[in-house]
């Protein structure tokens, strides 16, 4: 029945969905093509470099640059896939924990961040007038716009 939902628990396992199938499967496959991209190259390149001909070739520091550049290009963009994985977590987690405490707010209400006043108190105590004329309205703008 709808009064058996936990709506805690659903978010949970939501949450646990899209940390495994989008965040983590994201990562592995991306990781995955990446790895299989860079074997394929390294493959052709390790080729012409074990090749007779190659070890006296005029191209073969070449080779080598681009078999280093190819290894240094493949660590820089599994570090970016991780730490888009690590920002996506980081996100999908502040979510999680936001819709959690939407959800807390309807059996136990928030409590105020002033201590129970207003927020139009809270300027009067730091002297600020909150009358309607004009030049406390301004006072009121300027303070808020310097903090």
């Amino acid at each position: 029945m709808f009064l058996d939902h936990d709506s805690f628990k659903a978010e949970y396992d939501q949450f646990q969905w899209d940390v495994h199938m989008l965040i983590e499967g994201t990562l592995d496959a991306s990781t995955r093509f990446l790895d299989t991209e860079t074997k394929t190259e390294l493959a052709k390149i390790e080729q012409w470099l074990k090749t007779p001909e190659s070890i006296y070739n005029e191209y073969r520091d070449h080779w080598v640059d681009e078999h280093t550049d190819l290894l240094a290009t493949n660590d820089g963009q599994e570090l970016f896939l991780r730490s888009l994985a690590f920002v996506a977590l980081a996100s999908r987690l502040t979510h999680s924990l936001n819709k959690m405490a939407r959800y807390a707010e309807r059996f136990s209400e928030r409590k105020s961040r002033y201590g129970g006043k207003e927020r139009m108190d809270e300027l009067e105590d730091f002297g600020l007038s909150t009358t309607s004329d004009s030049k406390s309205t301004l006072t009121i703008i300027g303070h808020v716009l310097l903090c």
